[in-house]
């Protein structure tokens, strides 16, 4: 087995803004604090500030894209960039999502909650329509679901939908369209199909009930 090692890529010289009292104000009263791993000594000195103030923190902790965050939290504040995580966590958490980067404070909108699933409604349309069916499999640590996704593979044949399963360290979507597959199906980390066309295997829960009568 690979033996990995992983690094920390901290962002430097980063100074707190003369304007972040009036920045924080705007956020609410009960928070969950997440940062990307860039902006962990950032994060560190945001959650001391909001710690000093009238702000109560519920949780503080690096956000990865696969992550299941469960929260009593008023709302969720992503200190570092990366607007996928947040909309992922909006997603998972129904709470209100606020991005730190810097001296700007932006927040995920129910318009973008609304067009992801308007999105994912097309794109469940176009699986149950499709014959050929890509199952996508990553092999880094955290990430490898290939078992689940032999056993959706199986499914979909009896189905009498035809599975291709692609397993890929580094997933490039721009290498899907050399491929004639209908319709896409990510196994791997679910910032994946925020953006990229794509339906995760939690999606399919109704196609899965069915499979198993």
């Amino acid at each position: 087995m690979t033996k990995v090692l992983f690094i920390e890529a901290l962002r430097k010289n980063f100074d707190i803004p003369k304007n972040i009292d009036s920045i924080l104000s705007k956020l609410p009263k009960t928070l969950y604090l997440v940062y990307t791993i860039q902006y962990k000594k950032y994060a560190q000195q945001i959650k001391e500030l909001l710690g000093n103030s009238e702000f109560e923190i519920k949780g503080f902790t690096q956000v990865l894209g696969c992550a299941n965050l469960k929260t009593d939290a008023d709302a969720i504040l992503l200190i570092g960039s990366g607007r996928v995580h947040a909309l992922e966590m909006a997603l998972m958490t129904g709470k209100e999502v606020y991005i730190l980067e810097g001296n700007s404070l932006n927040k995920i909108t129910k318009q973008e909650i609304e067009q992801y699933y308007k999105n994912r409604k097309t794109q469940l349309t176009k699986f149950y329509a499709s014959d050929k069916v890509g199952i996508i499999v990553s092999m880094k640590p955290g990430q490898c679901n290939m078992k689940q996704a032999l056993e959706f593979a199986e499914k979909l044949k009896e189905k009498g939908k035809q599975p291709y399963i692609f397993v890929e360290n580094f997933i490039d979507i721009k290498e899907f369209e050399n491929f004639p597959i209908d319709s896409w199906i990510n196994t791997a980390c679910p910032g994946l199909e925020l953006d990229n066309g794509m339906l995760n295997l939690r999606d399919l829960d109704e196609f899965l009930k069915e499979a198993n009568k």
